[in-house]
C-alpha cells in the first residue's frame, strides 16, 4: 500500500473515457473533496475505477447524467450511479448469480456482455479489503464500493 489521491486518480481515469462518454452525450457529475488521500494499492484502485467507468460507457443511456461520489471518512466510499435500460438492469441482476447464462441481447442492448464485469469489481473490492453493493431503482443503477482509508500494516510506515 502507498498513499495517493483517489480524487486525482478518478479524474485521470475519467479522462481516458472522454470520447466514449461524449459519443453517448453523458454528463459526468463528480461530487468529492478537492483531494482525498488513501493508503491502498493504487493499481488495484485504478483497475476498479476503470472497470466501473467502462461498464458505464457501455450500458448508460444516451443523454443522461452519471453521478460519481467519493465520500471520505474512516472508509472511502465510491458511488457510481447511471441510468440504463430495464433490460440492462435485468441482465445485471442476473449476472449476480455465478454461472447464470445471459440471454441474447436485443439489437439495442450491448451484445458483448460476458457478465464478468461485476465479478471483477467484486473481486477487486475484496482484494482491497472492501465491500461491493449494487442497488437499482427504476432505470438507475448504483454501484457502491467501500474501501478502508488506511490499508496494510501501518506499523511499517
Amino acid at each position: 500500500p502507498e498513499p495517493f489521491d483517489i480524487v486525482a486518480l478518478t479524474y485521470r481515469t475519467l479522462s481516458s473515457f472522454g470520447q466514449s462518454f461524449a459519443a453517448k452525450d453523458l454528463e459526468i457529475i463528480l461530487n468529492a473533496d478537492e483531494s482525498v488521500i488513501v493508503n491502498s494499492n493504487p493499481v488495484l484502485v485504478q483497475l476498479l475505477i476503470h472497470n466501473l467507468l467502462s461498464n458505464i460507457a457501455h450500458y448508460a443511456k444516451k443523454n443522461t447524467s452519471v453521478n460519481i461520489a467519493i465520500i471520505a471518512g474512516e472508509n472511502i466510499s465510491l458511488e457510481f450511479t447511471n441510468q440504463t435500460t430495464n433490460q440492462n438492469l435485468k441482465r445485471m441482476k442476473q449476472s449476480q448469480v455465478l454461472l447464470n447464462a445471459l440471454q441474447d441481447a436485443p439489437a439495442n442492448e450491448n451484445k458483448y456482455s460476458s457478465g464478468n464485469g461485476l465479478f471483477l469489481v467484486k473481486d477487486l473490492a475484496k482484494l482491497l479489503d472492501g465491500t461491493y453493493t449494487m442497488s437499482t431503482s427504476q432505470n438507475a443503477v448504483t454501484i457502491r464500493i467501500t474501501i478502508p482509508a488506511l490499508s496494510g500494516n501501518q506499523d511499517e510506515a
